[in-house]
C-alpha cells in the first residue's frame, strides 16, 4: 500500500491540491528540508495518496492528506500505528467538519477547536 518509489515531485503535485484548497492551513516552506530532517513525515499511499504527519511531543498532527478518500481511510490505521510505535500517544487534525462523518467510527473525537479531531492512538 505504501510507495516508496514515487517521485518527490510527484508528491508535492498531491499536496499542492491541498494547498490551493487551504492556503492558510499548510505551510510548504522549506518542505524537503523538512522531509529530509525528519520533521515532517511523509506517507505515499498507492499510486496518487499521500498523508503528511508532523510530531510535536507525544502528538502527532496530520498536516494534509491528498488523493482518493478511500485511499487515505484504508491506510489511516496504519499511519496511527506508526506514530504510536514512535512515542505518540495522541493524532489530531484540523479540517472540515465533513472529515467527522468517516473518522467518528474510526475513533475519532471532537476536539477543542473547531474543525478538530483527535484520537487517543493506545486505544
Amino acid at each position: 500500500m505504501l510507495r516508496l518509489d514515487r517521485s518527490f515531485e510527484d508528491i508535492i503535485q498531491q499536496l499542492e491540491k491541498v494547498r490551493r484548497r487551504f492556503p492558510d492551513d499548510v505551510d510548504f516552506t522549506d518542505f524537503e528540508e523538512k522531509v529530509k530532517d525528519g520533521i515532517i513525515q511523509v506517507f505515499p499511499i498507492r499510486d496518487d495518496s499521500v498523508m503528511v504527519g508532523q510530531i510535536h511531543g507525544d502528538t502527532v498532527r496530520i498536516l494534509a492528506a491528498a488523493g482518493r478518500l478511500r485511499d487515505i481511510l484504508d491506510y489511516l490505521p496504519i499511519f496511527c500505528d506508526w506514530y504510536l510505535h514512535n512515542g505518540c500517544v495522541l493524532a489530531t487534525l484540523g479540517g472540515r467538519r465533513g472529515w467527522s462523518r468517516f473518522l467518528i467510527d474510526m475513533g475519532w473525537q471532537y476536539g477543542d477547536y473547531d474543525g478538530e479531531l483527535v484520537k487517543d492512538l493506545t486505544r
